[in-house]
């Protein structure tokens, strides 16, 4: 990516693109980078989940990139990894800092729950799966910074998030 400003969407609901179009009016050679299988959800009200709540939102911009999982992206001067968390959306997408010791993840996880799946497009032993396999598995000191809520950290979701944990 460029060195200009970059607008990363973990995924296409619309209180997660509902800015998009001001950002990129202010950034105008800011691109737009969302999972593929997201993308439509810029132009489309029923899927984005704002016309089933009285407030159609499209949004003017193409997504510009894909977010491919495992590859990684240089955002000033950190480096992040793409990780697949879809299963709320059908490509949820989180970003890992590794020097940081930070993760993104958007709605896929929340402190003591995760992301809802009873939506079109929504996939619940997906969601579950790959948290387990890409989230679960980072260092337990990560913190972990949801679309929605407090922060908390790899451990304490391993231990205390009922939908995630043995206990």
């Amino acid at each position: 990516m460029a060195s200009y400003a970059q607008i990363i969407l973990t995924h296409g609901h619309i209180d997660h693109i509902f800015g998009v179009d001001a950002v990129r009016a202010a950034h105008p050679r800011a691109g737009i980078f969302l999972a593929n299988p997201d993308q439509p959800m810029l132009q489309s009200a029923e899927l984005n989940m704002s016309a089933p709540f009285g407030m159609p939102l499209t949004i003017e911009a193409q997504a510009d990139g894909d977010l491919v999982p495992d590859t990684e992206l240089t955002l000033g001067d950190l480096t992040w990894r793409v990780i697949d968390t879809s299963g709320h959306s059908p490509g949820g997408r989180s970003l890992h800092c590794p020097t940081e010791k930070v993760v993104f993840v958007g709605d896929a996880l929340f402190a003591g729950s995760v992301g809802r799946c009873d939506i079109p497009g929504s996939d619940y032993q997906r969601l579950i799966s790959n948290l387990h396999k890409n989230i679960l598995s980072l260092p337990p000191e990560t913190r972990v910074y949801s679309g929605h809520g407090p922060k908390t950290t790899v451990a304490n979701q391993r231990k205390s998030n009922p939908f995630l944990s043995d206990a």
